[in-house]
Protein backbone atom coordinates (compact mmCIF):
# COMPACT_ATOMS: atom_id res chain seq x y z
CA UNK A 1 0.00 0.00 0.00
CA UNK A 2 0.82 3.21 -0.54
CA UNK A 3 2.64 5.42 2.39
CA UNK A 4 0.17 8.41 1.49
CA UNK A 5 -2.76 6.45 1.34
CA UNK A 6 -1.64 4.64 4.79
CA UNK A 7 -1.21 7.67 6.65
CA UNK A 8 -4.32 8.83 5.49
CA UNK A 9 -6.75 6.38 6.73
CA UNK A 10 -4.67 6.13 10.23
CA UNK A 11 -4.91 8.94 11.58
CA UNK A 12 -5.02 13.28 11.27
CA UNK A 13 -1.83 15.19 11.62
CA UNK A 14 -0.07 14.79 14.77
CA UNK A 15 0.44 18.27 15.36
CA UNK A 16 -3.34 18.85 14.88
CA UNK A 17 -3.91 16.20 18.20
CA UNK A 18 -1.15 18.33 20.33
CA UNK A 19 -3.14 21.00 19.37
CA UNK A 20 -6.53 19.95 20.52
CA UNK A 21 -5.12 18.39 23.67
CA UNK A 22 -2.85 21.34 25.23
CA UNK A 23 -6.09 24.03 24.42
CA UNK A 24 -8.40 21.78 26.25
CA UNK A 25 -5.82 22.10 29.06
CA UNK A 26 -5.45 25.64 28.58
CA UNK A 27 -8.93 26.24 28.99
CA UNK A 28 -9.47 23.61 31.82
CA UNK A 29 -6.61 25.76 33.91
CA UNK A 30 -8.10 29.30 33.02
CA UNK A 31 -11.45 28.29 34.65
CA UNK A 32 -9.89 27.11 37.34
CA UNK A 33 -8.14 29.76 38.06
CA UNK A 34 -10.92 32.02 37.62
CA UNK A 35 -13.01 30.08 39.74
CA UNK A 36 -10.35 29.88 42.41
CA UNK A 37 -10.41 33.98 42.24
CA UNK A 38 -13.71 34.66 42.52
CA UNK A 39 -14.39 32.39 45.40
CA UNK A 40 -11.95 33.64 47.35
CA UNK A 41 -11.49 37.28 46.91
CA UNK A 42 -14.28 38.13 49.48
CA UNK A 43 -14.12 39.28 52.92
CA UNK A 44 -15.28 37.38 54.85
CA UNK A 45 -19.35 37.67 56.22
CA UNK A 46 -19.69 39.37 59.67
CA UNK A 47 -23.53 39.01 61.19
CA UNK A 48 -23.05 41.36 64.38
CA UNK A 49 -26.95 40.38 65.34
CA UNK A 50 -25.76 36.64 66.55
CA UNK A 51 -21.90 38.55 67.33
CA UNK A 52 -23.76 40.23 70.41
CA UNK A 53 -24.50 36.41 71.89
CA UNK A 54 -20.45 35.77 71.56
CA UNK A 55 -19.60 38.05 74.84
CA UNK A 56 -21.53 37.31 77.55
CA UNK A 57 -22.18 39.84 80.89
CA UNK A 58 -19.87 40.36 83.04
CA UNK A 59 -16.82 40.33 80.43
CA UNK A 60 -14.34 42.69 80.50
CA UNK A 61 -13.23 45.31 77.60
CA UNK A 62 -9.83 43.21 76.56
CA UNK A 63 -12.14 40.16 76.12
CA UNK A 64 -14.60 42.46 73.75
CA UNK A 65 -11.65 44.04 71.82
CA UNK A 66 -10.45 40.23 71.36
CA UNK A 67 -13.37 38.89 69.86
CA UNK A 68 -15.06 41.72 68.00
CA UNK A 69 -11.93 44.26 67.59
CA UNK A 70 -11.69 47.58 68.16
CA UNK A 71 -15.35 49.04 68.45
CA UNK A 72 -16.69 52.03 66.03
CA UNK A 73 -17.32 54.52 68.24
CA UNK A 74 -16.87 55.14 71.99
CA UNK A 75 -18.54 57.31 74.27
CA UNK A 76 -17.96 58.23 78.08
CA UNK A 77 -20.73 58.93 80.44
CA UNK A 78 -20.43 59.88 83.84
CA UNK A 79 -20.34 56.45 85.88
CA UNK A 80 -20.37 54.07 82.36
CA UNK A 81 -19.23 53.60 78.82
CA UNK A 82 -20.64 52.70 75.81
CA UNK A 83 -18.80 50.84 72.72
CA UNK A 84 -20.53 50.94 69.47
CA UNK A 85 -20.18 48.58 66.67
CA UNK A 86 -21.57 49.76 63.18
CA UNK A 87 -21.37 48.08 60.25
CA UNK A 88 -23.29 48.67 56.77
CA UNK A 89 -25.33 46.41 54.74
CA UNK A 90 -26.07 47.35 51.17
CA UNK A 91 -28.18 45.77 48.51
CA UNK A 92 -27.36 44.19 45.50
CA UNK A 93 -28.35 47.36 43.22
CA UNK A 94 -26.42 49.61 46.11
CA UNK A 95 -23.01 47.16 45.15
CA UNK A 96 -23.81 48.29 41.64
CA UNK A 97 -21.42 51.08 40.33
CA UNK A 98 -23.51 53.97 38.32
CA UNK A 99 -26.66 52.32 39.51
CA UNK A 100 -25.76 52.90 43.16
CA UNK A 101 -26.78 56.55 42.37
CA UNK A 102 -30.31 55.58 41.89
CA UNK A 103 -31.47 52.74 43.37
CA UNK A 104 -30.47 50.69 46.09
CA UNK A 105 -30.88 50.83 49.89
CA UNK A 106 -28.14 51.13 52.51
CA UNK A 107 -29.16 49.59 56.10
CA UNK A 108 -27.35 49.61 59.02
CA UNK A 109 -26.08 46.68 62.05
CA UNK A 110 -25.66 48.24 65.94
CA UNK A 111 -24.08 46.87 68.68
CA UNK A 112 -23.99 48.82 71.76
CA UNK A 113 -22.43 47.94 74.93
CA UNK A 114 -22.39 49.50 77.82
CA UNK A 115 -19.19 49.21 80.58
CA UNK A 116 -19.87 49.65 84.03
CA UNK A 117 -16.56 49.19 86.25
CA UNK A 118 -15.05 47.93 82.83
CA UNK A 119 -17.26 44.99 82.44
CA UNK A 120 -20.32 44.62 80.55
CA UNK A 121 -23.27 45.31 82.12
CA UNK A 122 -25.61 45.75 78.62
CA UNK A 123 -25.13 45.02 75.12
CA UNK A 124 -28.16 45.23 72.58
CA UNK A 125 -28.57 44.70 68.95
CA UNK A 126 -30.78 46.97 66.16
CA UNK A 127 -31.02 47.52 62.67
CA UNK A 128 -31.54 50.78 61.47
CA UNK A 129 -32.41 52.28 58.14
CA UNK A 130 -30.53 54.70 56.39
CA UNK A 131 -32.57 57.55 57.94
CA UNK A 132 -32.87 56.29 61.07
CA UNK A 133 -28.95 55.99 61.19
CA UNK A 134 -28.55 59.44 59.97
CA UNK A 135 -31.12 60.79 62.40
CA UNK A 136 -28.85 59.17 64.95
CA UNK A 137 -25.55 60.83 64.38
CA UNK A 138 -23.63 57.96 64.35
CA UNK A 139 -20.96 57.01 61.80
CA UNK A 140 -20.53 53.84 60.12
CA UNK A 141 -16.61 53.69 59.39
CA UNK A 142 -14.97 56.78 61.37
CA UNK A 143 -11.06 56.30 62.18
CA UNK A 144 -10.29 54.72 65.16
CA UNK A 145 -7.25 55.53 67.34
CA UNK A 146 -6.44 51.96 68.87
CA UNK A 147 -4.11 54.94 71.36
CA UNK A 148 -7.39 55.78 72.83
CA UNK A 149 -8.27 52.57 74.03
Amino acid sequence: MNPLVKSYFVSPAPHIANYSMHKTLLLTLITSCCLLLCCCGKPPIRHLNSDVALVPIGASQSEVIAIWGQPTQKQIKEESEQWLYVEAKKSLLKRIWLINLIAGTTSYEIIQVTFVNGSIAKSSFRYATAEEFKQSGLTANPKVNPDEF
